[in-house]
């Protein structure tokens, strides 16, 4: 008599590095949108879901995805460390809507000049 192993069922936690990586991306990415959902539920007072469906207008408008609008948002904005790639239209749209200055770049302290003598 042969014994048939059971079915393998659906695995509950990833195994591969891949896998691994892929939800590591995606949690980190889900967190950011959170993120700047928050920002917007806080300053406009309005539900979460009105939120996202702000963040995802700005991205249809923009052109971009929503994961933009919010990384935006967050480390542009609210941390003030804008990515040399950001779209500076969407960054200051973005800052003028939230009625937050938009960061500028560090003012590069200008070295002392040397005496002639």
């Amino acid at each position: 008599m042969d014994i048939i192993p059971p079915p393998r069922r659906h695995r509950a936690h990833a195994t591969t590095p891949v896998e691994v990586k892929s939800l590591h991306v995606a949690v980190t990415n889900r967190a950011l949108i959170d993120q700047a959902k928050g920002v917007l539920i806080m300053r406009y007072r309005i539900e979460a879901d009105a939120a996202l469906h702000l963040l995802r207008g700005w991205a249809d408008e923009f052109g971009v995805s929503t994961l933009t609008v919010a990384q935006t948002i967050i480390q542009g904005l609210c941390q003030g460390h804008p990515k040399p790639t950001d779209d500076p239209r969407l960054l200051d749209q973005l800052a003028d809507a939230l009625g937050i200055p938009p960061p500028r770049p560090p003012v590069r302290p200008v070295p002392f000049l040397r005496r002639l003598h």
